[in-house]
């Protein structure tokens, strides 16, 4: 199962990639889906999380940006 979650998480990331390599727009580089035993947070919890990447020079605003699952 993990190989799943590796495998789909490196076709998005390479999708992402793709699709913004003629663009100067901002797109997810990292994906942690199955997050078990690292980074924890303040409650000692081990949540998912994605990085966002942002190739211009100008600062990004992700205030109407969301996540759901």
């Amino acid at each position: 199962m993990r190989l799943n979650y590796f495998t789909y998480s490196l076709i998005l990331i390479l999708a992402f990639q793709i699709q913004n390599t003629f663009a100067n727009a901002p797109y997810i580089s990292e994906i942690v889906s199955a997050n078990n035993k690292s980074l924890r947070d303040n409650f000692d919890e081990s949540s998912d999380w994605i990085e966002i990447y942002n190739p211009s020079d100008k600062p990004l605003n992700l205030l109407d940006w969301g996540l759901s699952d």
